[in-house]
């Protein structure tokens, strides 16, 4: 191992051949040595044998730059943002960098974009990663420009984005060819409330009240939509419109196989049990007006005229317990009511249960009367 001068003194020619042989000597051996050339050049190599390494003097001749280890191991200098350790041809501020122990970075035009910390947390956009991976920077002029993680596709501006409103909260979004909001969901800061958008307008909304609360259709509790609540808050769903139609319908397999509603809650008050009506109200007279009493003949007539019967529903699986009632086809006609429900004939009717039931009563009422004085005429005819 040796360095040498590289400067061929006049000398004899024994004494000339050594000095020939100690400079041919050094260069083969990239002038190893445990120490740097006395004398140095620019872009002359150096195997540093103390630190293991094979160097290359600068273009200046002011310093030394670690090429590899001696074990053939790759080595680069630190570098910075500015001046990369590893660039390109014609874009030397664009490449990898160490910008300190244990880190890697990458650079885009002189300017540190990424960087692996010595913790292993990831940051793109920060020097300075918080979180396994910490994202921050705008996302591009297809979107929003907030602060977030835009991930799309350049042909047709399809894309989905985290972003960070400060403040305001944040919120994941989707577009659909370029059009923004088409599915979104976003977490606001003032009320720590959770909306969800498709379509580009809110559907449902996760609210922070000491209640679980889910909103559907509604911005509000109890605005025109659901309002769903846990524990023993009051849930609601409100209707807007005038007409007739189904709340709440619940079906079940029971009976049938397969699922039939048993259940539905109309807008008009009716709940609808299978085909029967059922209706609860407060009997108290403050609580009441335009009360008449029933017409008592067509209480009469009704009771009289309409038959019950025993019977299954034609879907019903067989050995189902028997159901009681009468048969519509043969009620008057101001006891059919409309179901919910059709089939290839039409709109299946049912019976306004309450009508019938207090119809009955008042039939039964006179009936006990006339009794009770058929009872009082037969008792004096037997006295006398």
């Amino acid at each position: 191992m040796a360095t040498h001068d590289y400067v061929l003194a006049n000398a004899s020619g024994a004494a000339f051949r050594t000095d020939l042989n100690n400079a041919l000597a050094a260069i083969v051996s990239n002038n190893s040595n445990s120490s740097a050339p006395s004398t140095t050049y620019a872009y002359q190599w150096w195997a540093d044998t103390s630190a293991g390494v094979l160097k290359i003097r600068n273009s200046a001749n002011n310093g030394w730059v670690v090429l590899r280890q001696l074990d053939g191991t790759m080595l680069m200098e630190a570098g910075s943002a500015a001046d990369p350790a590893l660039s390109f041809d014609g874009d030397l501020d664009t490449g990898i960098f160490s910008g300190g122990a244990n880190e890697f970075n990458i650079a885009t035009g002189g300017t540190e974009r990424f960087v692996i910390n010595s913790s292993g947390d990831v940051g793109i956009g920060t020097l300075l990663p918080l979180y396994p991976l910490h994202v921050k920077g705008t996302v591009g002029t297809s979107a929003p420009a907030d602060f977030g993680v835009l991930m799309g596709l350049s042909t047709n501006n399809d894309y989905a984005q985290i972003q960070l409103n400060g403040d305001l909260g944040a919120f994941i979004d989707f577009s659909d060819s370029g059009v923004d909001q088409k599915g979104r969901i976003v977490y606001t800061h003032s009320d720590n409330s959770m909306a969800f958008y498709t379509n580009g307008g809110e559907k449902a909304r996760i609210t922070s009240d000491a209640a679980a609360t889910l909103l559907v259709g509604t911005t509000t509790n109890y605005g025109i939509g659901w309002t769903i609540r846990g524990g023993i808050s009051q849930s609601a769903c409100n209707f807007n419109s005038t007409d007739v139609r189904a709340f709440m319908d619940y079906t079940s397999f029971h009976s049938t196989g397969s699922a039939q509603s048993k259940i539905t809650f109309q807008s008009d008050g009716i709940i609808f049990a299978r085909t029967t009506t059922i209706q609860a109200y407060s009997s108290e007279r403050r609580t009441k007006k335009n009360i008449i009493e029933l017409d008592l003949e067509k209480a009469w007539n009704t009771l009289r005229d309409t038959p019950i019967y025993t019977f299954n529903y034609k879907d019903e699986i067989e050995g189902t317990a028997f159901h009681h009632g009468p048969i519509v086809d043969e009620c008057p006609e101001d006891l059919i009511v409309p179901t919910q429900k059709e089939d290839e004939v039409g709109i299946i009717n049912t019976v306004n249960t309450e009508k019938l039931q207090y119809r009955s009563y008042s039939a039964l009422q006179q009936a006990l009367k006339r009794i009770e004085e058929l009872e009082t005429k037969v008792a004096a005819l037997q006295t006398a």
